[in-house]
């Protein structure tokens, strides 16, 4: 199971996105779960939560906190390393401050759906390499733990 993150504050442009996963991933025989938020403050909190995701799709400009500072948090505060984050924008004026937080990819809006498509297979791929992590499903949510940080697994059953 892959887990991707739509982060970007226009309802209409997260549900076209999300389509796109969905479509790009029942073609590929992929299950793809997709988590869809509208602020940077909102992704934030399910980190918090010690939720993480394969790929995270990541509009720049918000009104409550931008995307090159929450993609900051995620490397920094929360230290995911293996999480790709695209950013998402409708001004290129953005590239150079964001290769301090490491991206996958910039797309320009309105995002290309085969492009899209390029940039899922890519993270999927990437995330397969960079496999180094338990993934568990607790009720309706997935976590990820680092293996380094397992002792020891206990059946409670």
């Amino acid at each position: 199971m892959y887990q991707i993150a739509v982060c970007d504050d226009d309802v209409i442009f997260c549900e076209k996105i999300e389509n796109t996963i969905f479509c790009f991933a029942r073609k590929n025989g992929w299950e793809i779960a997709v988590d869809v938020f509208y602020s940077g403050k909102g992704i934030l909190k399910e980190f918090e939560k010690r939720m993480s995701y394969d790929l995270i799709l990541l509009d720049i400009e918000f009104p409550d906190m931008d995307g090159i500072a929450v993609a900051k948090r995620v490397r920094d505060d929360y230290q995911d390393e293996s999480v790709q984050i695209v950013f998402l924008s409708g001004k290129s004026q953005y590239a150079m401050q964001l290769f301090e937080v490491r991206p996958m990819n910039f797309l320009i809006k309105p995002v290309d759906g085969k492009r899209l498509e390029g940039v899922l297979q890519k993270g999927i791929s990437l995330s397969q390499k960079l496999q180094t992590e338990f993934h568990y499903k607790k009720k309706n949510a997935y976590y990820r733990i680092p293996i380094k940080d397992i002792l020891y697994f206990q059946n409670l059953e």
